[in-house]
């Protein structure tokens, strides 16, 4: 409730002229009255006087007590009997200092002596916020988590995530707001730069005021690596080769768009694990690579026949100069019963999503596991590409195989990039943390 302060009897003193004669007002309490009635962020004003034909408008002028630069004014509207205001959004539990200007219909000006008014406290505090955690980070984004805890006893009108390069928290800058109301939430932060330190806090905000959880720090992954990248398929609704290379892929037989590892639809493909049912790419000489670097996610669906399940195949996998990436192996063909890769016994873990790596360089094969080397071997004899067989997803593909020797995938698959050099560990592992 607002409380009614009657102001009385006060004088209306020295005056400030325009052009015209000066006039002296009479004091407020012979018959020019006012009425302030204060609220937490508003405040009533009304403005009476006796002789109302003779006034054109009278200007409200106000400020902080703490801040006197920052002078505001506003016209008050013209009633019959007074002149009238409301101003909201002022700060609460505040002292402010006004005065009116005073505009006849001669053109004098005067102006009243300096008044104050105090705006009423908030019966109620701040929300009460915990920054939890972060993670997700990539080398341009984050996925920060919150709750509110307690809104103070009042409506947590907004709520979200704020961010910095320095330590303190900035709420006119980075934020990113996230609902309202009490409970846990969630908010991704965009467009941040590699190998950066940044600091986030979550934040809840009132009528009172903002309430702030503690801040939590770090620091973004480096790039993507995109030198040497030859081909890029993130299934996106099509099987399409992103890097502008122009090695798109053709779906042949029932390899159905899906979800991918992070829920988004159309944006994965699933591979029904019978013959003949893959995505094939035309060869290029792009494609016939000795030095490379094969990367997959999958997720697959049964573990019965899965051993020699192919995820990329570029050639028969007996014949020299073939090279594919297998669910436990990578191999690079180039001495029928020698070393021609390196891998693990057994398969990863099924109905589970993994990141398979390997990579050919000379006479090194290295494969890896969700960014972990798992097994590194030196070939019988340096790997060269020789053939002009189509590269393939999902299926072990060359003219005239029969269907026992397709090693079909039964999972899905997705982001599949291919290079034309051996990636460091640091680079395989960022592709992890996407």
């Amino acid at each position: 409730m607002k409380n009614l302060l009657i102001i009385l009897a006060c004088a209306l003193v020295a005056m400030m002229s325009c052009t015209k004669s000066k006039e002296v007002h009479p004091e407020l309490g012979d018959g020019n009255d006012e009425i302030i009635t204060v609220g937490m962020t508003d405040v009533h004003v009304e403005y009476f006087r006796n002789d109302m034909a003779d006034l054109e408008k009278v200007d409200f002028w106000y400020w902080l007590d703490s801040d006197p630069q920052n002078i505001q004014y506003s016209e008050m509207a013209k009633r019959e009997d007074r002149f009238e205001l409301i101003l909201n959004d002022l700060l609460s539990d505040t002292l402010y200092r006004y005065f009116y200007l005073l505009h006849s219909i001669s053109s004098d000006t005067s102006y009243t002596t300096e008044k104050t008014f105090h705006t009423q406290a908030f019966p109620f505090g701040t929300p009460e916020v915990v920054t939890i955690e972060v993670n997700s980070i990539t080398h341009n984004s984050a996925l920060c988590f919150g709750m509110v805890t307690n809104d103070g006893g009042d409506e947590v009108t907004e709520r979200g995530i704020c961010w910095s390069l320095s330590e303190n928290p900035l709420l006119d800058g980075n934020f990113v707001a996230a609902g309202n109301g009490p409970g846990e939430f969630s908010a991704t932060i965009n467009g941040l730069e590699p190998t950066t330190t940044y600091h986030v806090w979550a934040y809840a905000k009132n009528r009172k005021g903002i309430g702030l959880g503690t801040r939590i720090s770090f620091t973004t992954l480096s790039e993507i690596p995109l030198d040497g990248l030859v081909a890029y398929y993130p299934f996106n609704g099509n099987a399409n080769d992103e890097t502008g290379n122009g090695h798109n892929g053709t779906v042949i037989g029932e390899v159905v768009p899906c979800e991918d590892r992070k829920g988004n639809p159309n944006s994965a493909y699933r591979f029904l694990g019978e013959p003949f049912n893959y995505i094939s790419v035309e060869d290029t000489v792009d494609l016939h690579l000795n030095t490379f670097t094969l990367n997959a996610w999958v997720y697959t669906d049964a573990d019965d026949y899965s051993f020699n399940a192919f995820l990329i195949c570029k050639g028969r996998d007996v014949d020299d100069g073939s090279y594919c990436l297998r669910i436990h192996s990578v191999n690079a063909q180039n001495l029928y019963g020698g070393c021609n890769g390196a891998g693990i016994e057994g398969i990863p873990e099924v109905r589970v999503w993994h990141m398979l790596t390997g990579t050919i360089q000379g006479d090194q094969a290295k494969f890896y596991i969700d960014g972990v080397l798992m097994d590194e071997k030196t070939l019988s004899y340096p790997f060269e590409c020789n053939n002009e067989e189509p590269l393939t997803l999902g299926m072990h593909y060359f003219t005239g195989v029969p269907d026992f020797w397709t090693y079909p995938l039964l999972g899905v698959l997705d982001d599949v990039r291919i290079y034309n050099r051996a990636l460091t560990l640091e680079e395989i592992q960022i592709l992890f943390s996407e």
